[in-house]
């Protein structure tokens, strides 16, 4: 759910302000599972997460449920690591 999208980028921005070499990682199951990201093969929530500092994400299991190659295209259009 994207419910708390806006509190999880108020957090962030605040944080990394506040702390200057503070480091935003996703810890896995990054785009999946969502409703969202089964409609449009997650790139609804790569453009939700570029709006974010977030710098690196680990791929989790359900990042397996988005075709490889679409996943690939995922990575290619998002501004982390």
């Amino acid at each position: 759910e994207l419910d708390n999208w806006p509190r999880f980028i108020t957090a962030v921005n605040n944080l990394t302000v506040e702390k200057e070499n503070t480091i935003v990682l996703l810890p896995g199951d990054f785009v999946a599972p969502s409703l969202l990201s089964s409609l449009d093969q997650a790139k609804g929530m790569i453009d939700c997460m570029n709006q974010v500092k977030i710098q690196y994400v680990c791929f989790g299991n359900h990042e397996c449920d988005i075709p490889f190659p679409e996943m690939v295209e995922r990575i290619k259009e998002s501004n982390f690591k």
